[in-house]
């Protein structure tokens, strides 16, 4: 791989200690970051009530506010992604929040996201992936990664989120840019 190019372990979004292999391996994690606010806990087995399947997940929560995200590898383990979020009470198919596996400076992927509500509903999402900077030094800390997310609606391009975010080894998310 060249300079611009990096290999983004499941670690990188854990907070976890990476292991230098370039692989996909869950991990088991239990941290807490974001100054105490958050914490994120795994894998653990979680039934999807839209197929019916068990998935390995890591429970993301927000303890300030109750929320409750999970997240595993997603499309292909090109992402981590959200299989469900506790705001909306959604299944989520082919999330997308995490570069993951073999990614370079500049590269943008798009994955097409839906999610299904207890109600019948569904929901599609356009979900963008932008590597900023894949290999620099943020706070002191080096080899983080920056990327930009975006979700619009699908039908209408009408831009829900968009942000950066910053993840360091060793620490997890470090730092959101609101766009």
């Amino acid at each position: 791989m060249s300079a611009s190019e990096r290999f983004i372990p499941l670690e990188l979004f854990l907070g976890s200690e990476i292991r230098g292999e370039n692989d996909i391996k869950f991990v088991k994690v239990d941290n807490t970051f974001d100054r105490g606010r958050k914490r994120i806990v795994g894998p653990i087995d979680w039934k999807n009530s839209k197929t019916n399947k068990i998935v390995k997940v890591y429970k993301r929560i927000h303890i300030r506010k109750n929320k409750i995200q999970l997240f595993t590898p997603t499309n292909n383990n090109e992402t981590v992604g959200r299989v469900y979020d506790s705001r909306y009470d959604a299944v989520i198919k082919n999330g997308a929040k995490f570069p993951l596996g073999k990614w370079s400076e500049g590269e943008t992927r798009k994955y097409n996201s839906i999610y299904y509500y207890p109600d019948g509903r569904t929901k599609e999402y356009i979900k963008s992936i932008t590597v900023e900077e894949i290999n620099f030094t943020f706070r002191g800390n080096d080899n983080c990664l920056n990327f930009r997310w975006t979700k619009k609606k699908k039908n209408s391009g009408t831009v829900i989120d968009d942000n950066n975010y910053i993840f360091c080894p060793g620490k997890g998310l470090i730092k959101i840019i609101d766009r």
